[in-house]
This record gives C-alpha cells, sequence and structure tokens, in this order.
C-alpha cells in the first residue's frame, strides 16, 4: 500500500491578532500579538486577481494555500520570513482555503 502524504504544505508562517496599545507617547500604536502557527503552499497570482486587485486599488503580493482558519481580515495579521501581510481576500473550498496578501502599511493613517 502506498503512504498517503497527510500535509503537502511546505512552508511556515504565523497568524498574529491586532492591537491597540497605547505607547510611552500616550499615541496608540497597532502590535501584532499571539502568533500562530500554520503550514501553507505559495501559489500564484492569476490575472483574474491581479485585475480585481487592481479595481480595488489593492495591490496583491502574494497567494498561499492552508488549511481551514476562521480568519477575520480586519483583526489579523499573517507573517511570513519575517515580513507582515494584510489578508485581503480569502476563497475556501472545503477544509482549504486560498488566501490573498498585501505588504502592511505601518505609516498609513487609518
Amino acid at each position: 500500500m502506498p503512504k498517503v502524504q497527510r500535509n503537502k504544505r511546505k512552508y511556515l508562517g504565523y497568524v498574529c491578532d491586532i492591537v491597540e496599545k497605547m505607547n510611552e507617547e500616550d499615541i496608540v500604536e497597532k502590535v501584532y500579538e499571539n502568533p500562530k502557527f500554520f503550514y501553507y503552499d505559495e501559489i500564484g497570482i492569476t490575472s483574474q486577481e491581479k485585475y480585481s486587485a487592481k479595481q480595488a486599488s489593492v495591490n496583491v503580493e502574494m497567494r498561499i494555500n492552508m488549511a481551514y482558519q476562521k480568519l477575520d481580515p480586519t483583526k489579523k495579521v499573517i507573517l511570513i520570513l519575517g515580513t507582515h501581510y494584510n489578508i485581503e481576500r480569502v476563497y475556501r473550498d472545503g477544509n482549504e482555503m486560498d488566501v490573498s496578501l498585501s505588504h502592511v502599511d505601518r505609516h498609513k493613517k487609518t
């Protein structure tokens, strides 16, 4: 009997919570806490993805495939190789999901 590969994902990333805290000068800053690891596989960005991202004025940098988790794009950030990424879109397909990511702009005023 051949062996069945249960997890075909080969890269490691982290999902962090976005928490707003006051610093020493009483300025509110976003801090990323409580990292939880996950395994992912990098997939390419399709032309349809690029087109729809351009219409929404978002620059999609990466697209990954991972096991299904509940992700709230406004409260979560993904950390991959020391770089933080915002979650732009989530496509769910059964127990897997594809996530579109863009770079975090820390200097952007919200």
